[in-house]
């Protein structure tokens, strides 16, 4: 009896470990993947302050992709990767919304993200 309430206990802290860095986040919400073969959608963190963001997604419990960088003019961003990889959007007062291409896990996928004001 031990032995599974401690597996119970030891699951439950792994799985929340997404779950707080996502509590954490400025904006929290999702991505969707339209084109590649990435994980077909998943969670998405945006931390933004002094006009610097950050870009978290989320794939199966775990972080698959972060950029940062400058936010321009009206909240409007274009964080640049490796080769061709982008995270843009733009970031209102209650949302935060926008488009990526990415290469993950050696898949380049696209899509879209979204995010609401936590």
């Amino acid at each position: 009896m031990p032995r599974i309430f401690t597996c119970m206990l030891a699951c439950t802290l792994f799985l929340s470990g997404c779950d707080t860095a996502l509590e954490k986040s400025d904006y929290v919400g999702g991505f969707v993947t339209k084109n590649g073969g990435c994980a077909k959608k998943g969670k998405t963190s945006v931390n933004y302050k002094n006009k610097k963001i950050e870009v978290r997604f989320f794939c199966f419990l775990k972080e698959c992709a972060n950029m940062s960088g400058d936010m321009q003019a009206a909240g409007y961003f274009h964080l640049k990767g490796q080769g061709a990889s982008y995270i843009k959007g733009r970031v209102f007062n209650n949302e935060a919304k926008g488009e990526w291409f990415l290469n993950i896990k050696n898949e380049n996928c696209s899509g879209h993200w979204a995010a609401l004001k936590s």
